[in-house]
């Protein structure tokens, strides 16, 4: 190819030899351009008595394979770079530090990359150890890589650390083979999903507090089949169960299937349905108690929760007025009776 005459040429007129690696030699087969590598070493000879080369020693060595084989290498180091730099999640290596009973002690950051100072809030890691960027570091820390580093057990599991006063998910591998101290770490920084958590936890356990100890019936049924979350003694009482456990975790129909067909339990309906509360003073209850059929009263109120658009649950707040309602009744028919006697008299 016109690129090898050329370096012969010049090899020729100059008399300097030429050493090249990788030198890159185009070359058309079956209409298709190909490159190929080569080491090669043009060395002048001369004829007897002559200053002027008289032709080249020529000796070369294709490398296109192995040439091609490093591209490669550069290719996927490249890849995994442009990936190791771009990805949201926290990666590291880390090798660990055994004291002279076998026992994990600490482990020395060897690899990171940009996002594993910003999970973990620590700065210039590369080179040092936990204890030394973590003083009070908790042991369990160590207890888990030191075992992925022994077994090659990989490991993923949720863990916090007071000292960093974080929370993280990690998924822990060992980086090499059978001996190799080193593990990698994929992890992402949970702090504020878990302090979420907590928060909710908190609420619902407020909520519980205050619906035990209301001094009106409350419930919380959820979805669309009425599921009984939560509950308290007043509510027990009006549906006429002893305990908790009675009832929580069914539908509000298992527990009182009588109210299948009700005013009350339309309303209810209704609620899920369009997402409005229903207020109701006196409203008529039919209840089975010890298999015989009573009218109770209630003024209650129905509450939707709505998540994301949607009622997903209803709190019901019911306080018995059946006594009240009852003793006007009474007054009521006694009031019809004097007059009725009066007219009569």
């Amino acid at each position: 190819t016109q690129n090898i005459i050329s370096l012969f040429n010049e090899v020729v007129k100059t008399g300097k030899p030429y050493i090249g690696k990788e030198v890159p030699i185009v070359t058309w087969r079956q209409g298709r351009e190909e490159v190929h590598y080569f080491d090669m070493v043009y060395q002048p000879y001369y004829d007897e008595g002559s200053t002027q080369p008289s032709g080249v020693f020529t000796l070369s060595y294709d490398v296109t394979e192995l040439v091609e084989a490093r591209k490669r290498v550069e290719e996927n180091e490249e890849k995994y770079r442009s990936l190791f730099e771009s990805m949201d999640q926290g990666f590291c290596v880390i090798e660990m530090i055994f004291d002279e009973k076998g026992q994990p002690v600490d482990y020395r950051f060897l690899e990171a990359n940009p996002m594993f100072e910003e999970l973990t809030g620590l700065k210039g890691g590369l080179g040092k150890t936990a204890r030394e960027l973590v003083p009070e570091l908790e042991a369990h820390w160590f207890i888990r890589y030191g075992n992925v580093a022994l077994t090659g057990k990989a490991i993923r599991f949720t863990e916090g650390s007071d000292a960093m006063g974080r929370w993280f998910d990690v998924y822990a591998y060992r980086a090499g083979g059978e001996g190799s101290r080193k593990v990698a770490l994929l992890f992402t920084n949970i702090t504020e999903q878990r302090k979420a958590q907590a928060a909710m936890q908190a609420s619902e356990e407020r909520f519980r507090q205050m619906v035990e100890h209301a001094p009106a019936a409350i419930t919380l049924t959820r979805g669309a089949d009425m599921i009984l979350e939560s509950v308290n003694e007043p509510m027990l009482q009006i549906i006429g169960k002893t305990a908790p456990k009675d009832v929580l975790g069914k539908t509000l129909l298992e527990v009182v299937p009588e109210l299948a067909g009700q005013e009350v339990f339309k309303a209810l309906q209704r609620v899920m349905e369009t997402g409005e509360p229903y207020r109701g003073t006196e409203i008529p209850v039919k209840r089975l108690i010890g298999g015989q059929q009573e009218m109770f009263y209630v003024n209650l109120s129905f509450t939707p929760i709505i998540e994301s658009g949607k009622t997903t649950a209803v709190l019901h707040l019911a306080i018995d007025v059946s006594a009240q309602v009852h003793a006007r009744h009474k007054i009521e028919e006694n009031s019809e009776a004097l007059q009725m006697a009066i007219d009569i008299a």
